[in-house]
């Protein structure tokens, strides 16, 4: 797995595109998905968590990359909005705060192995209230084939790691707005928590 801490430090970041994630942005404005308390995983510069800070939404943003971090801060500082930013490791973390209305991810849940993914997705619906929703953006097989980008995952694969703990709404093809690359399709995954759950 890429080491996300020495990407930021050395300033080898395709994914960070300077402007929020367009499949985020369809599905709030389009859905619509109401300001609710949210929790983005993997926020790096923290340009959709600011995004959504200035929808209304209340935002808890986690990353592993001190030097990402530090950059959103400043951002958010100068864009004059309120977000809560950490750094943490969401797979073996428990995140103050919880429940959750809504966590995103941008490319984080697919990076691990099938065993990591559930362990991955029981604690997002640890996290998150009754009902509450996980929209994620994996990688998929689509597309031709490449040697750089976004893990590949069959929808089948994206199934076996979320739907023990929640309902699938929804598995839409979309693509990875990347810098300096093509743009790798993906997955845009909405997720509802399953009551056993709650």
């Amino acid at each position: 797995m890429r080491d996300w801490i020495a990407a930021y430090d050395q300033g080898e970041t395709p994914w960070d595109t300077n402007r929020p994630d367009g499949n985020l942005v369809r599905q709030v404005l389009h859905r619509p998905i109401m300001p609710c308390k949210t929790l983005e995983i993997g926020c790096g510069t923290g340009i959709s968590s600011i995004w959504l800070a200035l929808q209304g939404f209340q935002v808890t943003a986690l990353d592993l990359s001190s030097t990402a971090l530090t950059q959103a801060k400043l951002q958010a500082e100068q864009k004059q909005v309120e977000v809560r930013f950490l750094e943490e490791d969401f797979l073996n973390a428990s995140i103050s705060g919880a429940p959750f209305d809504l966590i995103v991810d941008r490319g984080v849940h697919h990076v691990f192995s099938l065993e990591e993914r559930v362990i991955f997705a029981k604690n997002a619906v640890a996290h998150l209230k009754e009902g509450g929703l996980w929209l994620s953006l994996l990688g998929s097989k689509d597309g031709p084939p490449r040697e750089v980008g976004p893990p590949r995952l069959s929808a089948m694969e994206v199934a076996q790691g979320v739907e023990e703990a929640f309902e699938i709404l929804s598995l839409e093809t979309g693509a990875f707005d990347l810098n300096g690359l093509d743009t790798p399709r993906g997955w845009v995954g909405l997720f509802r928590k399953r009551e056993q759950y709650s």
